[in-house]
């Protein structure tokens, strides 16, 4: 197993220091403060992240476990698990940008269906107002054309009865067919 994740022979690792597995010194030296911290807390086993170096240089991520076993109070030994989390490592790196990713177009799609929303709530109150106008226009403009034409027809209506009585048959016949022209064009 060491010799798949660091590269050692286990004739290179038997009695030499784990010192040189680490990254740096502060690295190892942040890993025995979580044995110490680990052993003095009674906890039976420390499971933790470390950055650790091959035999040729490269670094990777590892997840170190650690069980103590105890005689009475005593620490017989340690045994430590050590596996290579690099491609899970990668993984929730992608996973996490992946994410900030869609919340970022969530937030960006959101804000446009605000804009969009605003701007249909902005015509709509356009669009009433515009409808409250036009209503007004043409009741007013019904008002106004109707009392001429009111006027108009009751003119009309006078001329009629007044040419039957004061004009000649033929011109009242031809001054009644006028006024019914303009009865017509009035009610329609």
């Amino acid at each position: 197993a060491v010799e798949n994740i660091f590269g050692y022979t286990a004739d290179e690792c038997i009695g030499r220091h784990t010192r040189r597995l680490f990254r740096t010194r502060r690295h190892y030296r942040e890993f025995v403060e979580k044995l110490r911290q680990a052993f003095q807390a009674n906890t039976p086993i420390l499971r933790t992240e470390h950055q650790l170096k091959r035999k040729q240089g490269g670094t990777f991520t590892a997840e170190i476990t650690a069980t103590f076993l105890r005689e009475g109070e005593a620490l017989s030994r340690i045994i430590t698990i050590v596996r290579d989390i690099t491609d899970r490592k990668q993984m929730e790196l992608a996973l996490e940008q992946e994410r900030a990713s869609l919340e970022r177009k969530v937030a960006e799609r959101t804000a446009e269906l605000r804009r969009n929303n605003d701007e249909l709530q902005a015509s709509l109150a356009r669009e009433r107002e515009l409808n409250a106008l036009k209503t007004r226009f043409l009741s007013i403009a019904s008002h106004e054309f109707r009392t001429p034409l009111s006027s108009i027809q009751f003119s009309a209506n006078l001329l009629k009865r007044w040419s039957r009585a004061n004009v000649s048959p033929e011109l009242a016949v031809e001054l009644h067919e006028e006024v019914e022209s303009i009865e017509k064009s009035v009610v329609s």
